[in-house]
């Protein structure tokens, strides 16, 4: 007699699941895993690059990127308009005049001194001595002890020169128009006096200029010098 059809579908069904259990367990006993892709896994350690020798050397920098590239060219922009508020320098004035003043120390000899000074301070800055050497003697108490004029021109710049002996503590030396205006002194304290201490003084019309020394502490024997540079289309041209 023929078997039920029921019965051997169920024969074959429970074959097949029992087929796929003992595959499960092979599986699972070998440790089956599903295979992990290559970016899934950390680099091998002894794997060597073959592209190293081709990419550009270390040292080459990197492009710029454009923000740090608008950041540069922003900081040059501020720094060019941080040079261009600058205020332009009066003529004569400079570090040329105030550098050659560097190191300088007197020894005692008034004239001697300021004529070392005159040497050292006006040709560098293209000025030449005007007139003789004014010496003299000043005290705290005589006020105004010397003075000396001179004709100023138009366009011209000057500069005074005076030193004093070692007992002068503090000499001072100012230049008046012919108006009795101060137009430029000493400000600073010792025995060397420079007047402008940091430019040259330039006149923008002809007058007679008086300078005047004295003494606020100290007294003893000084020389003073004074020095003018020309404008361009009065200098002589030298031969």
């Amino acid at each position: 007699m023929r078997a039920p059809l029921y019965s051997t579908t169920a024969r074959r069904g429970t074959r097949h699941l029992a087929f796929i259990l003992a595959l499960a367990c092979a599986c699972a006993s070998a440790g089956c895993s599903e295979k992990k892709r290559p970016w899934q896994t950390a680099p091998d350690a002894s794997a060597q690059d073959a592209s190293r020798p081709f990419l550009p050397s270390a040292n080459v920098s990197e492009p710029a990127s454009p923000a740090s590239g608008a950041a540069a060219n922003a900081s040059a922009r501020g720094s060019q308009g941080e040079a261009s508020l600058e205020e332009p320098r009066p003529r004569g004035h400079g570090a040329i005049h105030t550098s050659c003043l560097e190191g300088f120390a007197a020894s005692g000899a008034p004239r001697r001194d300021v004529e070392r000074l005159g040497l050292v301070c006006g040709p560098v800055a293209g000025m030449s001595r005007l007139g003789d050497t004014l010496t003299g003697e000043v005290s705290p108490d005589g006020g105004v002890a010397a003075s000396t004029s001179f004709a100023a021109k138009r366009g011209e710049c000057y500069r005074v020169f005076a030193v004093a002996a070692a007992a002068v503590e503090d000499l001072d030396v100012v230049v008046r128009s012919s108006r009795k205006h101060r137009l430029a002194a000493d400000d600073s304290d010792g025995r060397v006096a420079v007047v402008p201490g940091d430019r040259a003084l330039c006149t923008d019309a002809d007058d007679t200029l008086t300078v005047e020394v004295s003494a606020t502490a100290g007294e003893g024997a000084f020389a003073l010098q004074a020095f003018r540079l020309a404008p361009p289309n009065l200098a002589v041209p030298p031969r």
